[in-house]
């Protein structure tokens, strides 16, 4: 059972994940901010409310569109490092919808 659960969580993250990658088309603060990341950064599915914050949901509702960003590494890190903030612009939208970047500190 654990095993069958897990596939299910593998395979919807990725599912996920390709959504994201298709609505965002690259890395969603660097188009923002007007920067051009350098092409050998890869890209990296950020979820705006940590899984640490929703553990215990079903995966549905901790890995969705609507709460997930395609990053990359650089920016990804950032955010982690909180030297870049991301904020949900509209909560109906979630996501899917206005986002609004800040950097802070060295650029």
């Amino acid at each position: 059972e654990r095993q069958r659960k897990r596939r299910h969580d593998v395979h919807w993250v990725k599912s996920v994940r390709q959504q994201v990658l298709e609505r965002d088309g690259g890395c969603r603060s660097c188009l923002f901010l007007g920067t051009d990341p350098d092409t050998m950064f890869e890209l990296q599915m950020h979820e705006l409310i940590y899984r640490s914050k929703t553990r215990g949901k079903p995966i549905e509702e901790r890995v969705n569109t609507a709460i997930c960003v395609m990053l990359c590494a650089r920016c990804h890190r950032e955010v982690h490092e909180k030297r870049l903030s991301v904020h949900i612009a509209d909560v109906k939208c979630g996501a899917d919808g206005r986002l609004v970047f800040k950097r802070w500190g060295g650029e």
